[in-house]
């Protein structure tokens, strides 16, 4: 390969790859040196100048990632998409979990009235709701709470900030359910994700 297409084909692969790729790899899929392949993504790196996106050595990995000088332009279009593709079901689920949480599928499905499975695996790919563990309490049932992105997405710098609704205790008392404590979750280990199943 020329160098141009060699170094097409390194941008393409970083890219499509969209995780850190040890150099030595690069060097031994394009049958280069590892000079080489030093020499062209620093020739990569420095196309790169002033555009959006940069290449990154760290170390003997290397990876593309967007320029941090245009992160809150990516922010606002994220908060904007995110926004607009919340389904009412998914919003109304995920309004429950904000203000009762940290708390389970049968409480929210018990206020809304509705199975809520669909609606909670969404919010959990969108990065909006998280497992934190399960109750100790039979049936183990998963335990829900907002994430870092939920507070960004809509503007807030914490769930203090969220608008009053109807009081706590009273919402309690309607649908006769007890507050959740630390103390009463088993927390998830993150290697352990792909094990688990919903109840």
């Amino acid at each position: 390969m020329i160098d141009l297409e060699l170094k097409n084909s390194i941008q393409a692969l970083l890219f499509a790859w969209a995780e850190p790729i040890l150099i030595e790899e690069l060097s031994k899929y394009f049958e280069i040196t590892m000079l080489e392949t030093v020499s062209l993504l620093n020739e990569i790196k420095s196309d790169f100048n002033d555009s959006g996106i940069r290449l990154t050595i760290n170390g003997n990995l290397v990876s593309l990632s967007t320029n941090p000088k245009y992160g809150e332009v990516i922010k606002g279009f994220g908060k904007t998409v995110v926004k607009k593709r919340i389904s009412d079901a998914n919003m109304e689920t995920l309004s429950i979990i904000a203000y009762m949480q940290p708390t389970t599928k049968s409480v929210v499905d018990n206020i809304r009235g509705v199975k809520s499975d669909v609606a909670i695996q969404n919010l959990i790919n969108r990065g909006l709701i998280k497992e934190v563990g399960r109750l100790k309490a039979p049936g183990k049932p998963f335990v829900y709470e907002t994430t870092e992105m939920f507070l960004k997405i809509f503007n807030i710098e914490s769930l203090c900030d969220l608008p009053p609704l109807m009081d706590r205790e009273e919402i309690k008392e309607k649908l006769q359910f007890t507050e959740i404590s630390q103390d009463d979750i088993e927390l998830i280990e993150k290697e352990n994700y792909e094990e688990k199943e919903e109840d």
